[in-house]
């Protein structure tokens, strides 16, 4: 019996009785074998005629079927593709080797298999179905391929995905890592994927990585599609934030007593000046005791009342629109220095979207202010 072996998930290769034969065939050749190959069923002569020569007369189309099945089939003492007047298949006569046939093979059986072998079997799937292949003026064949390459993109993922988190069940975090970062190369947009990482490095206590992974996966969303990362994949990170940073405060105050974790979260899109700030300050009022501040500092948190009509804040003298900011900056700033008595962990997402006085005073604070306390402040 004759054998055809056919490679589509690493370039195209085409042997027949071992022989390299994917060179002397034309494209409309090798795109034929590969089609019947994966429909593995009788396909009419019309339909085939249709596909590949859309774009000729039927009684062309019909000549360049004709020509193309005796080019395949002069390879081979035995007929390649067998035919009557109605109908073409790949022969009976024709033992046919396919990664495709290989990879649904898997497919099919996966969640039965041995990891092992299931981790070497995966190893045909070294790219895309037929990547790069295009045929010119052919609309429904190309059309076909596309469909046919999501699909066999799709089972990989699958199979893929059931690995890593078999290989994460296992507490194998590196190798359930690398499957993970499989996915990646398939979909980088696809926040699934990120979840899965950054649980598999939460769980190995890669926290610093974990982070990176959102931050890539917000890069992302944010340059191609303009979007946030959904809720599920914000919670995720805030929380493993709020964690690092609390068990960074626990290892500087081993015996300094805690009080209740108090975290607070904010969409910062807004669009009038201080707005932002504003916001701010009326969620985290309640937790400042003005009766800790040295007159100084109770003189100058006063300035809040520029934004804020609590009478907490009772401003001195008038100031000019144009001067305020400087002393919201340091009014902001000893705000931040009371909430450092208590455990308060502030989010702030969507800090690119919010007014531009309160992002400039927030940002500056987050990066010349340090809390050696309990106060958290992140922005993202």
């Amino acid at each position: 019996m004759s054998k055809l072996n056919i490679v589509t998930l690493d370039g195209l290769k085409i042997t027949v009785n071992d022989k390299r034969v994917d060179e002397v065939l034309s494209k409309k050749a090798k795109g034929l074998l590969v089609y019947l190959i994966s429909t593995k069923n009788e396909v009419s002569r019309e339909k085939l005629a249709e596909l590949f020569w859309e774009d000729c007369s039927i009684t062309s189309a019909r000549n360049n079927l004709r020509h193309v099945i005796w080019e395949i089939n002069k390879l081979c003492p035995n007929e390649i593709i067998s035919r009557n007047n109605e109908n073409c298949k790949i022969s009976s006569k024709i033992h046919v080797e396919s990664d495709i046939v290989t990879l649904e093979s898997i497919y099919n059986e996966y969640q039965s298999t041995n990891i092992e072998i299931l981790k070497k079997n995966i190893q045909c799937y070294k790219n895309d179905f037929l990547d790069g292949i295009y045929f010119k003026n052919v609309i429904a064949i190309n059309d076909w391929l596309m469909m046919r390459r999501n699909y066999l993109q799709r089972i990989y993922y699958e199979i893929i995905s059931y690995i890593g988190d078999f290989l994460l069940e296992q507490k194998d975090y590196n190798q359930s890592l690398t499957y993970y970062e499989r996915l990646l190369k398939i979909n980088p947009l696809h926040e699934e994927i990120y979840l899965k990482l950054m649980r598999n490095c939460v769980e190995a206590q890669e926290i610093t990585h974990a982070i990176k992974y959102y931050k890539i996966c917000s890069d992302h969303l944010r340059n191609e599609l303009n979007i946030d990362p959904g809720e599920e994949l914000q919670d995720l990170y805030f929380r493993i934030i709020g964690e690092r940073n609390s068990m960074k405060a626990n290892g500087e105050q081993q015996n300094s007593q805690v009080s209740s974790n108090i975290q607070i979260r904010i969409d910062g899109e807004s669009e009038f000046h201080y707005e932002l700030c504003c916001r701010l300050i009326d969620l985290v009022i309640d937790y400042i005791q003005l009766e800790k501040l040295t007159e100084d500092e109770s003189y100058n948190i006063s300035y809040l009342g520029l934004l804020h009509p609590s009478s907490k804040f009772q401003t001195h003298n008038p100031i000019d629109a144009f001067q305020k900011e400087p002393f919201i900056f340091i009014a902001m700033a000893v705000m931040f220095k009371l909430l450092n008595d208590v455990n308060v962990q502030i989010f702030i997402h969507n800090i690119e979207r919010s007014d531009e006085k309160s992002k400039g005073i927030l940002k500056a604070l987050a990066r010349h202010i340090s809390y050696k306390g309990n106060l958290t402040l992140v922005l993202n």
